[in-house]
């Protein structure tokens, strides 16, 4: 009985062995193809080392039409997730002023997972996709999220916008600091609570998102004595005063 074990173990051994040689000597331009072909929207370019341990000397993002760069990035594989079939890769991008690092998972059903994933840097990064001029620094902190192509099926996570800017009628306006705490809904999609945090306007909203329409927001706007009289006059126009002093807003 002795001898069938030591020779399983062995056997065993052997294997996990070999696997390590072939994920130890495996070029990381595997590890960046697969990447690739599971999230089609990432591109890992200049791709240098092994699928153990490698990086890319530029990364960047695609959202239709425009490209968020990543900056450089850098990986490390955790041999034990593949003996699950979920190879889990603790990753970190670095580009002036802008840093992203976390852990992400991939199991053969096709669900990936984030883990203690941190961004901080500038607000200007998302500058295109609000077809608008922001200023300010963005914090963004995931504890845990699991997704299936467009499914949300688990979001812990919150966002905050520090010294808040925005680029009115060629003036920038400072609205202050705010943040946003996201989870999943119902229809596997997104759920954000958004208020203020330090600023001259009292705010109250909830968000929705969903793949297949997009955000939607309902909430609430008080403010404050010293809110600039443009912020003011601005409200009037994009929100229902239902009270004196206090706008309704909803965006579909």
């Amino acid at each position: 009985m002795t001898t069938k074990l030591s020779k399983t173990a062995l056997v065993v051994g052997l294997i996990l062995y070999f696997l390590y040689q072939v994920v130890a000597n495996a070029p990381a331009t595997l590890l960046a193809s697969v990447v690739h072909k599971n999230v089609p929207v990432l591109w890992l370019n200049s791709v240098e080392g092994t699928v153990w341990n490698g990086r890319a000397g530029a990364a960047q993002v695609d959202v239709n039409p425009y490209e968020l760069p990543l900056g450089k990035v850098s990986w490390q594989l955790n041999p034990f997730s593949l003996l699950a079939l979920n190879p889990c890769v603790t990753f970190e991008a670095l580009q002036p002023g802008q840093t992203f690092a976390g852990e992400l998972c991939h199991s053969a059903g096709g669900t990936s997972k984030v883990k203690d994933l941190t961004a901080d840097g500038s607000m200007a990064f998302i500058n295109s996709l609000a077809n608008t001029e922001l200023k300010g620094r963005g914090s963004l902190s995931v504890q845990r999220a699991e997704f299936s192509k467009t499914r949300v099926k688990q979001l812990s996570a919150q966002l905050t916008w520090h010294n808040a800017r925005i680029l009115i009628l060629d003036e920038w306006i400072s609205f202050g600091s705010y943040a946003a705490k996201f989870k999943e809904n119902e229809l596997g999609g997104v759920s954000a609570e958004v208020f203020d945090v330090d600023a001259p306007l009292k705010l109250e909203m909830t968000a929705h998102w969903v793949a297949s329409g997009g955000w939607t927001a309902d909430g609430t706007v008080i403010p404050g004595e010293n809110t600039p009289p443009k912020i003011i006059e601005g409200l009037k126009f994009i929100g229902e005063e239902i009270e004196p002093g206090k706008y309704q807003f909803s965006w579909r």
